[in-house]
């Protein structure tokens, strides 16, 4: 009888199931759907997911529908984008005139889509699918996709203005953060470690490929050798890493995105150029009095300008065309630690142990020098037009803002930050980034117009900054 019982309990078990099995499985995927969808928890994570053969990161949304976002392509010739749609649902919609975006492969710019039913405050939500018109290269024209499906809560009211981008900081361990620059948080964090003997390394340079896809990253360790490391910002992973003899000082990349120039820190002393297509040394230029330093690149790309010393400041111009050392100045200035180009790249401007100099690139001359209230510079960042020097002071724990044309103090911002080394401005010029090594907030933002600290980032600490918008 027991027996019986429980063939007649399975039965009615199984008879249930069989009855309304997809019944409850219709509700749990619903249930999963309303909770991806943050219906439970009230907010949404920023996120794009691509469809194949594009990328889409960062997505930022305004009150007004806006959304820009971070749109690379992988096909293998260039697309130009000609209008973006944004929709509710996987239905096209009506297409918006973007104006002409060419984007070749593997290249991410910005990209403004206009959403529907925009949320009128900061925290409104918008889930939805994102589209492109584009044209291909002596191929199909006026191409309609779907490229992606995009989550974004608004942090932005339209109108205002903010920082936008993002901000890769390095410390002087072994940690790369990502930053998103309107919610001032940390997106990612990447560790770099040595993969040949597993040495502690310091990440001592960093610099962008001018298309925003990747970090370029120079190490020093123990033994004075180096490491260095192109890291895909999509992803957030290692693409690559060359290791070599010498340790990375200072890393500059050609506006053509094809090749980085590492400043090394220890013998041969040398300028070395680096393919980033084919992740090798292509060639050296030495006989630089000392290693380390840092370095430049003339907007023409024809030139290179180097800076190394100890007791006095070696000033190198680095004929690239040639790979030689075409001229050499000399003054009592100290270790360089950074040098800004003018725009016109008419000027350098030099900061060593505690002095600004300026230095005519036309004549080889010093045109001027400003000691105080320097005591000891450690980053410098030009504005976009070429007025202003923004020079960050570790001992003085200041952010001095210069007038190179009047060669002036203008304003100086103190009291705020502990151990200050580094400094980078937004692509308009509106914003600083100052990189804070020490405590918990690594990185503060500055508003250059009204000259006030904004926010700050947390990070353990950031000797150094990069900044792509």
């Amino acid at each position: 009888m027991p027996n019986l019982r429980r063939g007649m309990r399975a039965q009615a078990a199984t008879e249930f199931l069989m009855t309304y099995g997809w019944a409850i499985l219709a509700v749990a995927v619903a249930l999963v759907t309303l909770y991806d969808l943050s219906v439970f928890t009230g907010t949404v994570p920023n996120s794009c997911i691509a469809t194949t053969g594009y990328v889409c990161v960062h997505p930022i949304l305004y009150s007004n529908g806006t959304m820009n976002i971070g749109f690379g392509q992988v096909s293998p010739g260039p697309i130009t984008v000609i209008g973006t749609a944004c929709t509710n649902s996987s239905m096209i919609g009506p297409i918006t005139s973007s104006g002409s975006l060419t984007l070749e492969p593997d290249e991410r710019q910005s990209l403004s889509f206009s959403c529907p039913s925009p949320a009128t405050s900061v925290g409104g939500s918008f889930h939805g699918y994102l589209w492109i018109e584009y044209n291909v290269q002596s191929g199909p024209q006026d191409v309609i996709e779907m490229v992606g499906r995009v989550s974004a809560t608004v942090q932005h009211i339209s109108g205002t203005t903010g920082p936008s981008g993002m901000a890769y900081a390095i410390t002087s361990g072994e940690a790369m953060y990502s930053a998103n620059l309107i919610t001032d948080a940390v997106t990612n964090t990447l560790m770099l470690t040595n993969p040949n003997n597993g040495t502690t390394i310091t990440l001592a340079a960093i610099a962008l490929s001018p298309n925003g896809k990747y970090a370029y990253v120079g190490t020093q360790d123990a033994y004075n050798t180096g490491l260095f490391f192109t890291v895909n910002l999509n992803t957030d992973t290692v693409a690559n890493v060359i290791s070599g003899a010498f340790a990375v000082s200072s890393i500059a990349v050609s506006s053509d995105g094809s090749y980085a120039y590492a400043v090394g820190l220890t013998t041969p002393y040398s300028l070395d150029k680096i393919s980033l297509a084919t992740n090798t040394i292509v060639s050296s230029v030495s006989g630089f009095v000392t290693g380390g330093g840092v370095a430049a690149l003339s907007p023409n790309g024809q030139y290179a300008y180097v800076g190394t010393g100890s007791s006095a400041t070696y000033f190198y111009t680095v004929n690239l065309i040639s790979q030689s050392i075409s001229n050499t100045m000399i003054w009592s200035g100290g270790y360089p630690e950074g040098i800004a180009l003018s725009p016109d790249g008419q000027n350098a401007y030099v900061i060593s142990s505690a002095e600004l100099t300026t230095v005519n690139l036309a004549t080889d001359t010093i045109s001027n020098t400003i000691t105080s209230p320097f005591t000891r510079p450690m980053g410098i960042a030009l504005s976009p037009n070429g007025q202003y020097a923004y020079v960050i002071d570790q001992m003085n724990k200041a952010l001095y803002t210069v007038n190179v044309g009047t060669d002036t103090i203008s304003n100086t911002l103190s009291g705020i930050w502990s151990d200050p080394l580094g400094v980078a401005l937004s692509p308009d010029g509106s914003y600083a980034y100052v990189a804070n090594s020490a405590g918990s907030n690594g990185l503060y933002v500055v508003d250059l117009n009204s000259d006030v600290v904004v926010n700050s980032i947390a990070t353990i600490g950031a000797s150094q900054v990069a900044v792509y918008s």
